[in-house]
């Protein structure tokens, strides 16, 4: 059940990234609790390989919304989020 969960959010935050890198408008919102959710969730997993790499995508999500920042790193989230997603 929390897979589903964590799934969906992880949905939520790709949709954030998506939005913010297209210039379809700066949902920063989103982008910060987006953010929130990965950085709890990476600090509370830390012991884990891929809560590390979320907690650095939090990071740089809050980066993203905090300085209305878009770049090469998008490439990274999206590719990130789609192996999460599909192989989850």
């Amino acid at each position: 059940m929390i897979i589903w969960i964590f799934m969906i959010l992880d949905l939520i935050s790709l949709i954030g990234v998506g939005i913010a890198h297209l210039g379809l408008g700066f949902p920063t919102t989103l982008l910060f609790m987006s953010a929130g959710y990965l950085i709890v969730k990476g600090g509370i997993f830390f012991s884990e390989f891929m809560s590390k790499i979320d907690l650095i995508l939090g990071v740089y999500i809050f980066l993203m919304a905090v300085f209305s920042l878009t770049s090469f790193m998008d490439y990274f989230v999206f590719g990130w989020f789609l192996y999460k997603l599909l192989f989850t």
